[in-house]
């Protein structure tokens, strides 16, 4: 069991500025309650104490910098074609990605999968069930660290998996010479994404990573999915 004091900290770590750069975000659920079927409160703890090391470490990268006052996504965009910048490209795209992860689970909620959402997946897979077993196979042939990333081009679905600090999105390709930044365009809108580092999975399951991935995919909040798939359709561009 996690004391009081732990259980302070989690929420504290989670919800609190850290020296008024990024802020952390606050969860779609309590964490002092671990994140249940998917992790207890000490797994969830390991995940949370990630994120904060690695939004800490970028804040101190881009203090007095011009990615200061940028969003995440802006931050990740300008970074991805930089060869000085590869450490806060890379510390960012955990932030983002960790988040996104995380917010996709909300035990509360009711989570019906939209029809429009489900008609995109039979596109590419024959059923939701065929799409999941798919997820978990390009999960498993990850070998080391990484993202396992679900996204929208279009009307249709995008999979693929990235390596340690990669952005699905806005792969790392530093140019030699200064890009605009509207021409850095986006692969694809992130749905939501599955954390493959082991530190993520390791205290609840061991090295059954196969057990996570599943427990993973099978408990995605679809309603959080569908809402941020509206919102990418209603501004027709990333966020």
């Amino acid at each position: 069991m996690i004391s009081r004091i732990t259980r302070k900290n989690i929420l504290n770590n989670w919800s609190n500025k850290i020296r008024q750069l990024h802020t952390a975000q606050q969860p779609p659920f309590d964490p002092t309650n671990g994140l249940k079927p998917l992790f207890s409160q000490e797994g969830l703890a390991m995940n949370l104490n990630q994120y904060n090391m690695h939004l800490s470490k970028l804040n101190s990268l881009i203090k007095g910098t011009t990615y200061e006052n940028l969003s995440l996504f802006e931050t990740i965009r300008q970074a991805s074609v930089r060869f000085e910048d590869r450490s806060i490209y890379e510390h960012a795209t955990q932030v983002y990605s960790n988040q996104l992860f995380l917010e996709s689970y909300v035990p509360e909620l009711e989570s019906p999968i939209s029809s429009g959402l489900l008609q995109m997946i039979n596109r590419r897979s024959e059923s939701l069930d065929a799409f999941k077993d798919e997820l978990v196979l390009e999960s498993k042939a990850l070998f080391g660290s990484g993202w396992l990333w679900v996204g929208q081009t279009n009307s249709y679905i995008h999979v693929s998996t990235t390596l340690n600090g990669e952005c699905g999105f806005f792969p790392y390709r530093p140019q030699k010479d200064s890009v605009p930044v509207e021409q850095i365009q986006p692969i694809f809108n992130p749905l939501f994404c599955i954390n493959l580092w082991g530190s993520s999975y390791l205290f609840d399951y061991g090295l059954d990573k196969e057990s996570y991935i599943k427990n993973a995919i099978n408990n995605i909040t679809w309603d959080a999915v569908v809402k941020r798939q509206l919102s990418f359709n209603a501004a027709n561009k990333s966020y």
